[in-house]
């Protein structure tokens, strides 16, 4: 993190930028983490993961990174 002044949004996008699309030797596409995605990161895709309850899936990382867009995308509510 960057800055300690970043909004909510600012946050989402920069973690959203870690979760990359790949694809298996099969052709299906799954999401990873990128090889510099920081821990702080690695430290939100964990609690997804129920703390480590639930092993590493491709639903959990889809939803985490198609959350992190949409709040990326959401409108700042102190704006209003």
């Amino acid at each position: 993190m960057a800055s300690t002044k970043q909004t909510v949004q600012e946050l989402a996008a920069e973690a959203s930028t870690y979760l990359v699309t790949d694809q298996r030797p099969n052709g299906d596409d799954y999401i990873r983490c990128t090889d510099d995605t920081p821990e702080w990161v690695h430290a939100l895709i964990y609690a997804a993961h129920e703390n480590g309850k639930v092993g590493p899936n491709d639903y959990s990382y889809r939803f985490t990174r198609d959350a992190l867009d949409v709040i990326a995308d959401a409108d700042n509510p102190r704006r209003r």
